[in-house]
């Protein structure tokens, strides 16, 4: 007789969970803003493709164990629905494609080192629901651990500045680059030059001229903005900022958009390492 009333009110508790299961998902769909999303990248590609992504940007990943996890960026869908009512939002969401471009649902790849060190070492790269990148961050440790560059951006980057462009001339070039991404000590940014060959500060009509001026900074962030689900967007550019901290020197480029319709706004911003453009 107990095992008949155990039995009948674990059946009651699984039929109530299911009942609010669907209670929970008729709700959401009449508050939220978010709908059922097509992924055009199944799940068992996605890890493949962020390796992928990695290594093309000299990343070694052989040491990491990597996690892929599914998100929405729900904070700022709330805000906006706030902003414009959940039946104007819901026209912008079908109809527009500022929305049908925009990252809003992601695939977040976690890569943890395996690896017994000092330091932890993370990378955490986001994939649209095509597989395209998003975001991508790695923390110091990495950088220093691994010396990351771009041969391929490099190229992008100086081919049309340098005369007599070569492998030798561009092998020179990385190790320069390296050597100013890396480089120890307090000495002012715009003195860096100076380990540099003459041949390499063509960038302007000054021979005083910093390393990294504003034109190639912009250059190379275009290199990767239209290797990613940013190029769908006319992005305006807004400043750039050279920053050297935790003995890495790099710059920073600064992007807005806006969507009229929707009054949306989105900022990005490209953290730039040398070697990297």
């Amino acid at each position: 007789m107990q095992k008949g009333k155990k039995d009948f009110r674990d059946l009651l508790i699984v039929i109530i969970g299911i009942a609010g299961m669907i209670c929970y998902f008729f709700t959401m769909s009449g508050v939220h803003p978010f709908r059922v999303t097509q992924v055009d990248v199944p799940p068992k590609e996605i890890l493949a493709k962020a390796d992928s992504v990695l290594k093309n940007w000299q990343y070694q990943t052989q040491s990491f164990y990597p996690v892929a996890n599914f998100q929405a960026e729900s904070g700022f869908m709330d805000s906006l629905q706030k902003k414009t009512g959940k039946k104007k939002l819901d026209e912008f969401l079908e109809e527009s494609e500022f929305f049908e471009h925009l990252p809003i649902f992601t695939w977040r790849v976690n890569e943890v080192y395996n690896e017994e060190v000092e330091e932890e070492i993370t990378l955490d790269l986001r994939l649209d629901t095509q597989g395209r990148v998003a975001a991508f961050n790695s923390n110091e440790y990495l950088i220093l651990e691994q010396r990351p560059f771009n041969r391929t951006a490099i190229q992008h980057v100086y081919q049309e500045e340098i005369p007599n462009y070569s492998r030798i001339l561009e092998d020179s070039l990385i190790t320069d680059l390296l050597n100013v991404q890396h480089l120890n000590g307090s000495v002012q940014y715009r003195n860096q030059n100076s380990v540099l060959p003459e041949q390499f500060r063509i960038f302007s009509d000054s021979p005083e001229a910093e390393f990294f001026t504003e034109k190639l900074v912009w250059r190379h962030a275009d290199f990767y903005l239209k290797r990613s689900v940013w190029d769908h967007f006319e992005l305006t550019q807004d400043s750039v900022r050279f920053v050297d901290e935790a003995n890495i020197r790099y710059a920073k480029a600064f992007f807005s958009l806006d969507d009229p319709r929707s009054e949306a706004s989105v900022s990005l911003t490209l953290d730039l390492l040398p070697a990297e453009l």
